[in-house]
């Protein structure tokens, strides 16, 4: 009866979640499961029930336990910064799938979670421009004074956001082609996957980046979705974490070492003080060639340099904080988190237990 049950509770697009998490076609997975490529078709569009011996084939080749497949969560799509992140161009098809049905998976565990903690109050607006706010660099002011960040440089972005009810999920994505995802679940609180793999000058941005999307794009009344959102979405970041009055007078007569300079101090990528002075119209164009044209020399535009590395954020403090209720507090094992969650412990130790930029669970 209880296999009955889960068939009847059996959901194809969680299948095909599943599929996707795992990188693999429907072709291979019926090759693994022993069915046809069209019956998997089938029961994605759920058209079809597996039967119950097919639902235990799927469960073993997808490492997934059937009751993942019976599940009532919603499966989101992209939000809006995903929809024209341009860097996120260069993936295929196939792993831009992987990655949102990565970030499933863990929304879904997260759901499972935060039921049993009472998350603090969310301090994160919506503003549409033109309404709320009148531009991007009023928007990022306005977001300054109402976290009461003090003038000059921010000390710890990853706090800021943790203060503010944002949820921060340190994220192995596979992948150097993206940073930094937001969205923000009806039922959930706003949340930032962050690259475990990314240096804490690029986190700061990516975090302030993704925020510009979740305050300016993800929930407000937009009517014109385009291209546009990540131009906004990266002046939001720079004109935060750069405030155009404190650091204008600091833009003048750049070299590469006072770039370098200006990095320690505000903690921001050398590329990204070289930008925000050609915003600000604080250097000429010809030198403004002159020093990308240098940090290209030296192979710094893939990687400046070790002596002015940005330390001191701690990202995703409070996911750990969740893991930790449930580790700790609540003395649940891997194992009884998976069973919690829906997923195996391997899963649960790889996607859903804090990870250490830098280290991977061996053996």
């Amino acid at each position: 009866m209880e296999q009955r049950d889960r068939v009847d509770r059996f959901r194809g697009d969680l299948l095909r979640l599943a599929r996707q998490a795992r990188r693999m076609t429907q072709k291979s997975l019926a090759h693994e499961s022993d069915v046809t490529q069209g019956y998997i078709s089938l029961i994605e569009d759920d058209q079809r029930k597996p039967s119950t011996e097919d639902l235990s084939r799927f469960s073993v080749a997808l490492r997934f336990p059937v009751a993942f497949f019976g599940q009532p969560d919603v499966v989101l799509g992209t939000g809006v910064g995903e929809l024209f992140h341009r860097r996120r161009k260069s993936l295929s098809p196939k792993e831009l799938a992987a990655i949102h049905a990565l970030l499933n998976v863990k929304i879904f565990a997260i759901r499972r979670m935060m039921r049993a903690v009472d998350w603090p109050t969310e301090n994160v607006p919506v503003w549409t421009l033109g309404v709320d706010v009148d531009s991007v660099e009023g928007a990022a002011e306005m977001l300054r004074a109402k976290w009461y960040v003090p003038t000059g440089p921010v000390r710890s972005v990853s706090l800021l956001c943790d203060q503010a009810g944002v949820l921060v999920v340190p994220t192995a994505f596979g992948t150097t082609h993206v940073d930094a995802i937001g969205l923000w679940p009806a039922d959930l609180p706003p949340m930032v996957f962050a690259s475990i793999d990314t240096l804490q000058d690029r986190l700061r941005f990516n975090l302030m980046h993704e925020m510009a999307h979740l305050v300016l794009h993800q929930r407000s009344a937009i009517s014109n979705v385009s291209e546009q959102v990540e131009d906004e979405a990266n002046a939001f970041a720079s004109a935060f974490l750069m405030p155009r009055r404190e650091i204008k007078p600091h833009l003048r007569d750049l070299t590469l070492s006072r770039l370098g300079q200006l990095k320690r101090h505000w903690r921001v990528s050398m590329a990204a003080l070289l930008m925000r002075a050609t915003q600000l119209g604080t250097i000429p164009p010809a030198d403004q060639r002159r020093l990308w044209m240098e940090m290209s020399q030296h192979g710094w535009r893939l990687r400046e340099p070790e002596q002015f590395d940005v330390f001191g954020e701690e990202s995703g403090l409070l996911y750990r904080d969740l893991v930790t209720l449930h580790r700790k507090d609540l003395g649940y094992s891997p194992e009884e988190i998976g069973v919690l969650v829906n997923l195996f412990p391997a899963d649960v130790h790889d996607q859903i237990l804090p990870i250490e930029p830098g280290l991977r669970l061996i053996g």
